[in-house]
Formats: C-alpha cells, sequence, structure tokens
C-alpha cells in the first residue's frame, strides 16, 4: 500500500454537486426593490401560479368533510363537559337527586296508569311509537 506525499494528491476532482443542482438567475437590483436575492419574488410567482391552477380549491374542497367533522366533535365534547358540570352541580345538592327520582316515579304512574293498564290503550300508544319511529327513519 502506498502512502501519499501530500494531501493534493488526495484531492480528486468531483463536480459541486450544490452547483450542480441549483440554478438561481441573477436579478437586477432594480428589479428586486428591498428584498436580496430575488427569493421572495420567486416564492410569490410560485405562489400566484399555484393559486392560479386551483389547487387551493380542490383541496379545500377534499378537506371540508374532515373539518367539519372535527368542528361537530369539537362541539359535541364542549357540550357534554358543561352538561356534566351542570348534572355535578345537582347531584352536590342535598337531597336534589333523590327528590328528582320520586318526581320521575310519580310520573311514571301517572303515565303508565292509563296508557298501559287495558290492552286496547297499550296497542295504541304502541302503534303510535312505531309510527313515529318509521316517520323518523324513513321507513314509511
Amino acid at each position: 500500500m502506498e502512502i501519499p506525499d501530500s494531501l493534493s494528491d488526495l484531492k480528486t476532482e468531483a463536480p459541486n454537486p450544490i452547483a450542480s443542482t441549483i440554478s438561481a438567475p441573477a436579478t437586477s437590483s432594480a428589479a428586486e426593490g428591498a428584498a436580496e436575492g430575488g427569493e421572495w419574488q420567486e416564492l410569490l410567482g410560485l405562489l400566484n401560479t399555484w393559486l392560479g391552477d386551483g389547487k387551493a380549491k380542490q383541496i379545500w374542497e377534499q378537506s371540508q368533510r374532515p373539518l367539519k367533522a372535527v368542528g361537530i366533535a369539537i362541539v359535541l365534547i364542549i357540550f357534554l363537559r358543561l352538561l356534566g358540570a351542570v348534572l355535578g352541580t345537582l347531584d352536590a345538592i342535598p337531597m336534589l337527586p333523590r327528590l328528582l327520582e320520586l318526581v320521575g316515579l310519580i310520573w311514571l304512574g301517572l303515565f303508565a296508569g292509563p296508557k298501559l293498564v287495558k290492552s286496547d290503550e297499550r296497542k295504541l300508544f304502541i302503534g303510535r311509537i312505531s309510527s313515529a319511529w318509521s316517520s323518523f327513519s324513513g321507513r314509511q
């Protein structure tokens, strides 16, 4: 194995990869204005062609459904948090949860007495419920 005498023997003449891949045309200082190098004008030109091709509108149309879903999810989470806070506050009031249970049982007794004891009334009630569900679900 031969050891080189100087560092100049180690250098190989390879093309500069940066100079071969990037080309930035020179602009006059009057055309540039206050910006140096012309990058701002190049960026604006690319942005104008991108917006002119309609790609921004296409991206917006594609992302409308997910954005709506995310918005609905955020509103639902906020609503559920508020509802939980209200129910937690009501639960902290002494005797109120038991009183509301009693009111619910009384209402159920007053509702079920006339509508669910007799067979004819029960069939009429079930018919109303099923027709309301059919119209709601669109099976009518």
